[in-house]
């Protein structure tokens, strides 16, 4: 059996008076975020475990100010939290990861008439820290495995973006598709528990990461509010 739960959020924000949307001087807040519940029972072909539970969790809520007509400048923090339980007729894993991040972002808008506009939006750079927890448990001897994982990318990331004023003051937009190019240093400490022997982690680790994508897994549905001070 597979379920599948999306739930949809937005900031709520009460403005008195009505003003442009994309001005200079307005703010922009908003956000999404989305609960992912998945069962599956069937046979995984993995002889130590036979069912698999995910529970997926985010939120993304997004502030900026408009430096100038169209143009915004913002921030982007994000939470999210996967969790994964494998058991089988003896054996049991279980895996926790939680992630916070922050990034900040330029937004461009172009408007096509009153109540739809065009945007692109970039992002300079991501901070980001990850805690994990990974526990095992295989014919009675059980394993665990804590650590934390902080990291910086420089780098570049431009998405395109369609917006729908439903009211002078709330946007609803879609988005699809990235071109990413990213440099990252991540630094992992932690400690590995196997039995009765517990050693410490620690490691250093660079990447480069490079992508160009219309896939439709990167669509996304978000709500902003516009208003003034």
């Amino acid at each position: 059996m597979k379920t599948t739960l999306c739930t949809f959020f937005f900031f709520v924000s009460i403005c008195l008076i009505s003003y442009a949307q994309t001005s200079k001087g307005n703010f922009l807040l908003g956000g999404s975020f989305g609960i992912i519940n998945e069962i599956d029972d069937t046979d995984l072909n993995n002889v130590l475990f036979s069912k698999e539970k995910q529970t997926f969790f985010h939120v993304r809520p997004s502030l900026g100010y408009f430096i100038a007509n169209n143009l915004v400048i913002g921030l982007n923090p994000n939470y999210s939290s996967q969790k994964t339980i494998l058991t089988g007729e003896q054996n049991y894993r279980s895996q926790i990861f939680k992630t916070f991040s922050i990034s900040p972002f330029v937004r461009y808008y172009k408007k096509l008439n009153e109540k739809v506009s065009v945007f692109g939006q970039a992002n300079i750079f991501s901070f980001e820290r990850m805690n994990s927890e990974i526990i095992s448990r295989v014919a009675n001897v059980e394993d665990k495995t804590t650590s934390n994982r902080t990291s910086l990318s420089p780098g570049f990331t431009f998405s395109p973006g369609l917006v729908f004023f439903a009211t002078n003051k709330l946007g609803i937009e879609v988005s699809l598709g990235l071109i990413r190019y990213s440099f990252t240093r991540a630094k992992t400490k932690g400690t590995s528990i196997q039995g009765n022997i517990s050693e410490p982690i620690e490691n250093t680790n660079t990447n480069r990461y490079a992508a160009f994508s219309l896939d439709p897994s990167r669509f996304s549905l978000g709500l902003q509010f516009y208003f003034s001070r």
